[in-house]
């Protein structure tokens, strides 16, 4: 009996020597961890939105958020902005898709002119699995 209590002792002694000498790399691991929940977390909720969005479009009523403040407060920021030229007009075009659907799905541009004011509206349907090289005629394009 007292040989097991001075090797169950030593066994803790040991394993617990183990946990604080690698104490850093668990931690590093755990904080890994914690942020991959977090991007998940982001990535649901810019799908919810762009769900709302996607709704919004189909019915007609996503011309009511006329402005950026009004779209970036129902929607949040957009995945990708830039400025462009436009019938020798100069606009913000705003993109809203699913946060990992980078080919083939659903779209939504957004024009503002510089006062921020929404003039346009794009929505691009998903490829439903075809391969097709969009064009203006072809590729689903409505304008609202």
């Amino acid at each position: 009996m007292k040989k097991f209590v001075i090797i169950f002792t030593g066994c803790l002694f040991l394993c617990g020597c183990a946990k604080v000498s690698h104490l850093d790399q668990l931690l590093t691991l755990k904080g890994l961890a914690d942020e991959q929940e977090q991007l998940n977390q982001y990535i649901k909720a810019q799908d919810r939105n762009f769900e709302r969005m996607l709704e919004e479009a189909k019915a007609g009523t996503l011309k009511s958020y006329s402005n950026q403040k009004k779209v970036r407060k129902a929607f949040g920021e957009p995945v990708f902005a830039r400025n462009e030229t436009i019938e020798s007009r100069e606009l913000e075009m705003w993109l809203y898709r699913y946060a990992t659907a980078y080919f083939g799905g659903e779209k939504i541009y957004l024009y503002f002119d510089l006062n921020g004011d929404l003039v346009k509206i794009q929505y691009i349907e998903a490829a439903h699995g075809e391969s097709k090289q969009e064009t203006a005629a072809e590729d689903g394009r409505q304008e609202i």
